[in-house]
């Protein structure tokens, strides 16, 4: 081999291994999107007050949120991760402008629709005077066990809903099925995905 096709192969290699080496993900991927509250569950939530301390406990509501999220920088996420359906299992407690709530959030996120054991979850409890702004995180499980999504949702009343026409497939498992959400309620979402 001569000398200029010595050098041409050695650059062919070294331009090789640059484009084909495959690259880490980053370790937190951000993304945005909206969170719709699309359906709920068809038997109402038991409501109990208390008249002499102006408590009301309103619990088992059962929530179905369709969420739809991009990665801030489009080539560095993995797709189908902060997309899916939600279902949401809450219990709130609220007196004059406070609120207590505990929920459980279960998303599979579109990319592991199928699969079993792949979820998104989350169980949390919070105090909280302002219903329009929350945040959590969600923990993977199975395949998705080292990674974490943090959240923050935002009210946005100027969003149009964006529902499917179809039950998500939640509804099967849920006592007496689902139904359209009366008043759908659309969140602006976003956070970042950590792994590892």
């Amino acid at each position: 081999m001569n000398k200029m096709s010595k050098y041409a192969f050695v650059a062919s290699l070294a331009a090789f291994l640059v484009l084909w080496t495959p690259r880490a993900l980053p370790d937190s991927i951000s993304y945005e999107g909206t969170a719709t509250l699309c359906f709920t569950g068809r038997l109402p939530p038991s409501v109990e007050r208390e008249e002499e301390g102006g408590v009301t406990f309103v619990s088992n509501i059962v929530s179905l949120y369709y969420i739809r999220t991009a990665p801030v920088a489009t080539d560095t996420a993995p797709a189908g991760l902060v997309n899916g359906w939600e279902l949401l299992i809450s219990n709130m407690k609220s007196k004059t402008n406070m609120y207590w709530l505990e929920w459980t959030g279960i998303l599979i996120p579109a990319a592991y629709a199928g699969t079993t054991g792949t979820v998104l979850k989350e169980t949390a409890s919070i105090e909280t005077t302002d219903l329009s702004t929350l945040s959590g995180t969600w923990q993977g499980t199975g395949e998705l066990s080292d990674t974490s999504v943090d959240y923050v949702l935002k009210v946005d009343p100027d969003s149009s809903t964006n529902c499917p026409s179809e039950e998500p497939p939640q509804c099967a498992g849920i006592d007496g099925g689902c139904m359209r959400a009366q008043q759908p309620l659309v969140y602006r979402i976003s956070g970042s995905v950590s792994r590892g």
